[in-house]
Parts: C-alpha cells; structure tokens; sequence
C-alpha cells in the first residue's frame, strides 16, 4: 500500500510583494522555472498591472539579502484600451531573470526544471470518472479520518480502498499552490509566508463548454468546502485564496518511486460562488519562451 506524501516544499513558488510610497503587501505568487537554464519567474498577468498601476510602483520577491527588485527582462501582457482583465482567460506574464537576480535567489528558491513540467493538452477529467467514484469505495466523510490514519502510518486501513483512493486523486484532482496573503505576517522587518495547496476535482470537457472556456488553454477544477488538503492531501481549514495568483497549478502522478507532482499550468482565478479555480496551461507560456529564444537565436 502506498500513499501520497511529499516531504519536500514546492521551492519553485515564491510570494511577490508590491512596494509603492509607504505601501508593501504580498500581491501574488510566482512560480520559478528552469529553460534551457534561463531562469523565468512566471505570473498572474494582472500581478504585473501593479507594476504599471502606480509612478515609481514596484515588485519583490525574497532573496539572500532580504526584499529585491525583480530584475530582467518582463514580458507582459498589457491591457488594451477598454479591456479588463477579469475578461482576460490566458492572464499570464513573466520574467526573464538577470544573471544578477538569479544570484541572489534565496536558497529556498529552486527553479523547476523541464522534466518536472507536463506538456499535455487537454487537462479536462472524463466525466464518468470523477471524485463521486469515491462513495463505491468509501463515505466521503471519512476519507479526511482515512488520510489522518494513513499519515500517522496506522495498521487498521483498506490497503485495496486506499491503492483505489491514491488512483482517483491522480486520475481527477488539480491543486493550485500559492501564498495566500492571508497568511503573509510581519514581524518588525522580518516577513513570513506560507504555502497553502487547494486540491480540487478536474473538469470534464462538457464542463469546459458551459463555463465557457478552451480546455487547450485552461485548466479548471472545482473545489468544495471540504475539499482542501495540505501537500500531503491530509485535510485542514483553508484560508481564502487571494495572493495565490500566479501560483502552480499541479497533477499529482505516480512514478516507479512513488508519486510524484507535475507543474501544468498557472492560477489566476477564483470564482468564489462556484467554487471554481481557473488557470492557463503551462505549455501556452512554454511556446511563448520557445518562440522568444528562437527569435533571438535568429537574430544572432
């Protein structure tokens, strides 16, 4: 019997702050990338609005020497004149890191590579398989209690429920990790963060057309109020989302080691009413960065 569990941190995500006069606060997460070892910092597009948004504004991440300037080269997607970017479904920019930026990156800060990307197209969950698979197997009100026992290594488990538990969560959940802000604290100069992980069910391809939205350029998935679990799927009260934007978007998978998390795509919205977190495939921003390398490449 073997269980989800991860014992490191998802080092590649980062909170962003914003600076502007007398203003600093956590707007946002980024989500670290290695390319052809050019290291990107991948957002929510309307993240970067913030940088344009206000004369002498600025963003922040945490590095070796406390609080720096994003520095490198910014690819964002700017509004035109009369849109909002709440209309915006692709909602993603990023940074090309200077050398000297990558420096200084806190220790903690561990860019994911290509292997630990997914490129697939279409994230959407058959809708005959879904989490409602789970009352065959088990009351949904005790698969909290179940995951608590299975990580305190408890002997009096179903390993067949669990094996089949462990093969739906990889086959239909998304989670969205991110800083909320919520959980960004300061102590006099010193300021802490916390990564919190949403786990949510995917969506079938029917329900990408009723929400309105590509499932070759979004990702969507659903969560309910009981629904979110730490890093390790063990349940727990979550904190309301915002300052996750820019954030992960993963699929747990199972390897020959055990299992494993991919990187699929980057949140950048919550509809609170439907309990829906929508994010951009990762494979949109890869071919933006594939195209701007060979551009250069070309112009060499």
């Amino acid at each position: 019997m073997k269980k989800i569990e991860f014992k490191d941190e998802w080092d590649e995500l980062c909170p962003i702050y914003f600076r502007y006069v007398d203003t600093f606060k956590q707007v946002g997460t980024g989500v670290l990338i290695n390319i052809f070892d050019n290291i990107y910092l991948v957002t929510a597009s309307h993240v970067i609005d913030y940088l344009y948004s206000y004369k002498d504004a600025d963003l922040l991440i945490p590095t070796i020497n406390g609080f720096d300037s994003i520095a490198g080269i910014i690819y964002h997607s700017h509004l035109k004149e009369n849109e909002n970017r709440d209309d915006d479904k692709i909602d993603i920019s990023f940074y090309k890191l200077s050398q000297e930026m990558v420096n200084v990156l806190d220790k903690y800060s561990i860019p994911l590579t290509e292997d630990k990307i997914s490129f697939t197209d279409d994230y959407s969950v058959d809708n005959t398989v879904n989490m409602d698979e789970l009352k065959n197997i088990i009351h949904p009100k005790e698969i909290p209690n179940m995951m608590k026992k299975l990580h305190e290594n408890e002997d009096d488990l179903d390993s067949e429920k669990i094996n089949e538990l462990n093969e739906i969560i990889c086959n239909t959940t998304i989670t969205f990790a991110g800083f909320p802000n919520t959980k960004s604290k300061n102590r006099g100069s010193v300021y802490y963060g916390e990564i919190v992980y949403y786990r949510g069910r995917g969506l079938s391809k029917e329900e990408y057309v009723i929400h309105n939205y590509e499932k070759h350029i979004n990702i969507l998935a659903e969560f309910g109020k009981s629904e979110i679990m730490d890093k390790n799927f063990v349940s727990y009260n979550p904190p309301k989302p915002q300052g996750i934007s820019g954030g992960g978007v993963y699929k747990i998978i199972e390897t020959e080691k055990g299992f494993d998390r991919v990187l699929i795509g980057i949140g950048h919205t919550y509809k609170n009413k439907k309990h829906l977190f929508i994010g951009t495939n990762i494979k949109v921003c890869i071919n933006m960065i594939y195209g701007i390398l060979n551009q250069e490449k070309n112009n060499v």
